[in-house]
């Protein structure tokens, strides 16, 4: 099965056309996920996943089409990229028998028991803007920072409860988990059919708890055709050493008395991690930086600039960093704090020597290899004297230095064209050396491509019709649940202040949305359930939905930045007209014909600075609400009393991450509000029959806070 030829495409389907191409293997209906990627954290790989099948399926490679012919997909490898790709493809209902194979006896099986190492979903991205955020925030098996172990209870969890849903609702398709497979070959398209084909030695699982045998099958060899393959076989064991995920003592300390050298051999993340955890005490790899650099913003801001520059300006890094902390600089007196106080936390039960290819320590900057997080802390660990560079033979170090094998760590990396090659017959290998060869193997990327609530809704097309309860709690993404109680205990307020006003026999509904951005589209999420009055024939479960940020009467306090509410004596048929020209349908369910009256309020931040001859300003979120009440919402001093109460719970916002717990976190996560300026509504606001929109009545607040609280484990560091 390849990409649909000969017809005219649409741009969001030519889009993922172009993506496909990144993925696949030649001409060959094999698409790759990631192995020859340089992004190898657990959140990219998951993003890859779904990214390819957003391209499947917005291009028509894949259909949830009951008329077409059903496909037969299998995914090798049951890692995160694997069963987030069919957990995606179970999600979408695409028209497809899925097979999974895993090499190893159970899903994730690399993370499984993993307690010694942390996975933070956007810890890599420090010090960007919502590198702290505590939830990798996917649509489809989503994690939050924790253990290696627990993020993959997390995740088989989620696996476990979709799996199950799925009963009764599969439409015949199967769905199968192979584990321990041996002899696992993909072999290419021959010429005398359109089948790639497979075979196979494995063990059939239970695909909701793929830990457990299947009864009544026995493990056995098989060969069967497929009408495409997914590639999710990961980056593979590094050679020579325990793999980066297996427990070990690194970060403990030591219980006898003799302090301990090791050499850590390795220039990429891996080795800097082990560096880090062999030499300073209580090293997290997600709180070190946020205890390092909390209170010190003016360094922090200065560090972004850095980071910012270090991808296209690799080979200055280090001179940057250097620079930086000379001790004539204007931050000298929090440089020096932040390198006395690593010093003061380095290790004495420990001695390292890091083992590196280039004879210089300023070299190993020169590669984008490593973090700009890690070549920070290895800059940092290095002027506080906590390590030594050494390009000698490691079996001379070795025997300089008294440092027996089991205290040499190798971290060289694993070989991914090798480890995609093993499941490859000989005869697509050359296709593997050719997709490295033109670097095409690095253009992936890891940013999402799908659109707001994509994978919450069946099929290509979130524009097709559907029942209004079905709309009623589709398109969800990932919302924060202390972001949910905090939004809810205000919209409550708000909402029994108004209700001593409105009649109790009608309908009254409030409701926050806040601003979410997802790859590069701006969308508005609900934050809540609606609060208000009569709403025993509510469908519930709205909190999570998301909706283009120009549609509807939110889309257009959004797009205009102004309250937008009912005009005087408008009435049900001109709401109707207004929400037509709005576009409220391709996201909502139909307004009620009881609407009498409507708004919608927006929250607005504003800076210092001057974009384009006028200050900085974004949109937080949008407060809407409606009523049964005709006009509810045009009594003046009724609005003042409202927007005034709003306005105060925005400025609150800044003061509830300092709860005495210290467990809350209101991160950034707003990085690409130039490309929501360009959002233009559907129809001209002057011409909108039934609506007003006042500029004299909005909520600005000077750097007011984003809407993103979540749980966090350390103090944060993000400039507010």
């Amino acid at each position: 099965m390849s990409v649909r030829r000969g017809e005219p495409a649409s741009p969001d389907e030519q889009a993922a056309r172009d993506l496909l191409r990144d993925y696949q293997l030649a001409a060959q209906p094999i698409f790759v996920i990631g192995t020859l990627d340089k992004g190898v954290t657990v959140l990219s790989q998951q993003t890859r996943a779904l990214n390819l099948v957003w391209a499947l399926v917005h291009s028509g490679s894949a259909s949830t089409d009951e008329k077409v012919p059903r496909l037969r997909i299998a995914i090798v490898g049951g890692g995160f990229a694997g069963l987030t790709a069919a957990a995606a493809l179970l999600k979408k209902d695409v028209n497809a028998d899925l097979t999974i194979f895993e090499r190893r006896d159970t899903a994730l099986p690399l993370q499984q028991g993993s307690d010694s190492r942390w996975v933070h979903p956007h810890i890599y991205d420090w010090p960007s803007a919502g590198s702290e955020s505590f939830s990798a925030a996917l649509p489809v098996l989503n994690w939050t920072a924790s253990r290696a172990s627990d993020v993959v209870v997390q995740v088989l969890r989620e696996w476990k409860s979709l799996v199950e849903s799925r009963n009764g609702h599969a439409n015949g398709r199967s769905l199968r988990f192979y584990c321990n497979t041996r002899h696992l070959q993909v072999t290419g398209l021959p010429s005398s059919d359109n089948f790639l084909h497979i075979e196979w030695v494995g063990e059939p699982r239970q695909v909701a708890d793929p830990s457990v045998p299947l009864r009544d099958e026995s493990p056995g060899g098989a060969f069967e055709q497929f009408d495409m393959v997914l590639m999710a076989v990961g980056f593979g064991l590094e050679s020579g050493q325990t793999s980066y995920w297996r427990n070990e003592e690194l970060a403990q300390p030591h219980l006898g008395q003799a302090t301990m050298t090791y050499i850590v051999s390795g220039a990429g993340d891996g080795a800097m991690i082990d560096l880090f955890r062999l030499r300073i005490a209580q090293f997290r790899q997600d709180r070190i930086l946020a205890e390092l650099f909390e209170g010190r913003s003016p360094l922090l801001e200065r560090l972004r600039s850095i980071a910012r520059r270090a991808d296209r300006d690799v080979e200055n890094v280090f001179q940057m960093l250097n620079d930086l902390w000379d001790p004539s600089q204007d931050l000298n007196y929090l440089t020096d704090a932040v390198t006395k106080d690593l010093a003061s936390r380095l290790r004495r039960d420990t001695r390292v020597i890091l083992h590196v290819r280039p004879s210089r320590f300023a070299d190993l900057f020169e590669r984008n290899r490593v973090s700009f997080q890690n070549r920070l802390l290895a800059f940092l660990l290095y002027k506080a004297g906590g390590f030594h560079p050494s390009s000698e033979d490691i079996e001379t170090l070795a025997a300089e230095h008294d440092v027996p094998a089991a205290r040499i760590i190798r971290r060289h990396g694993p070989s991914p064209s090798l480890t995609l090659k093993t499941a490859l017959a000989k005869d697509l290998h050359p296709l593997v050396e050719s997709a490295i060869a033109d670097n095409r193997s690095i253009r992936q990327g890891d940013q999402p491509k799908w659109t707001g609530g994509y994978f919450d809704v069946p099929g290509a097309s979130q524009r097709e019709e559907r029942d209004d309860n079905v709309r009623a709690r589709w398109r969800k993404e990932y919302l924060p649940g202390p972001t949910q109680a905090i939004v809810t205990a205000f919209c409550a307020a708000l909402a029994g202040n108004l209700r001593q006003f409105h009649a109790e026999d009608k309908r009254l509904r409030v409701t926050v949305h806040r601003t979410l951005l997802l790859g590069a589209e701006a969308v508005l999420q609900q934050c809540c359930e609606y609060q208000g009055v009569r709403l025993d024939d509510e469908p519930g479960g709205s909190a999570g939905r998301t909706f283009p940020a120009n549609a509807g009467t939110i889309g257009a306090a959004f797009v205009t930045r102004k309250l937008v509410c009912s005009q005087v004596n408008a009435g049900s048929g001109e709401f109707q007209e207004a929400m037509a020209a709005l576009d409220l349908n391709y996201a909502s369910r139909a307004m009620s014909s009881r609407v009498g009256a409507v708004a919608a309020l927006p929250l607005i931040s504003f800076g210092d600075d001057v974009i384009k001859g006028r200050l900085r300003e974004k949109v937080v979120g949008v407060l809407y609400m409606d009523s049964d009440e005709p006009e509810f919402f045009n009594d003046l001093d009724r609005m003042a009393n409202l927007i005034s109460m709003t306005r105060e719970f925005i400025c609150t916002l800044r003061d509830l991450s300092s709860t005495s717990a210290g467990n809350l976190a209101n991160n950034d996560f707003w990085l690409g509000e130039q490309s929501a300026r360009t959002l233009e509504l559907p129809t001209d606001p002057a011409e909108l029959v039934g609506l007003e929109i006042r500029a004299d009545e909005v909520v600005r607040v000077r750097s007011a806070p984003y809407l993103n609280f979540d749980y966090s484990d350390f103090a944060r560091v993000e400039v507010q």
